[in-house]
């Protein structure tokens, strides 16, 4: 019985950490596409160098993201960008514990980066930006407001389970 209050706890513990996952993916990506502006914008630094540049900053989670997509277009004289952006970002999405509406601001960054000025290209990063922030900011809102929701909710489904099963015995 305490093994089944335990595991149930644990799953609780399981859901928070991948709220705080979410949200921890959400701040390096929004980290992220500040550096992408810098870059794109200011110094007009090549796609594959900016990814490098961004792979080698502070945001471990998706580094290997950046690092990818910097190998995967620097040898390639023609590249179909969105199409190299998307595989990478099945890739490694399901680890980051985004959800779909954010996965999709993400996928689109692929319909103007490389494509325009860096001027436009600046404007739909900084639109992209602001969308990350706002979700960001409700996923971690969400996980200020569930956090012990999680941990007694797991609990007390172990804990009904050991009832039901004393009752059945």
């Amino acid at each position: 019985s305490i093994l089944i209050i335990g595991a149930s706890a644990a799953l609780g513990l399981a859901v928070r950490q991948q709220a705080a996952l979410r949200v921890r993916a959400l701040a390096e990506w929004i980290d992220s596409l500040n550096l992408l502006i810098l870059e794109v914008g200011g110094r007009s630094t090549p796609l594959h160098e900016t990814f490098l540049i961004i792979s080698r900053s502070r945001n471990q989670l998706i580094a290997p993201f950046f690092l990818e997509l910097s190998k995967q277009i620097s040898g390639m004289p023609f590249y179909d960008f969105r199409t190299v952006w998307k595989k990478a970002l099945r890739a490694y999405g399901e680890s980051w514990g985004l959800h779909a509406e954010e996965q999709n601001v993400l996928i689109g960054i692929a319909d103007y980066l490389g494509r325009y000025d860096g001027g436009a290209q600046t404007q739909s990063l900084q639109t992209a930006m602001l969308r990350l922030q706002e979700q960001r900011d409700r996923a971690a809102e969400e996980l200020r407001a569930k956090n012990s929701v999680y941990r007694t909710c797991g609990a007390a489904v172990g804990i009904l389970l050991v009832l039901d099963l004393m009752k059945r015995k």
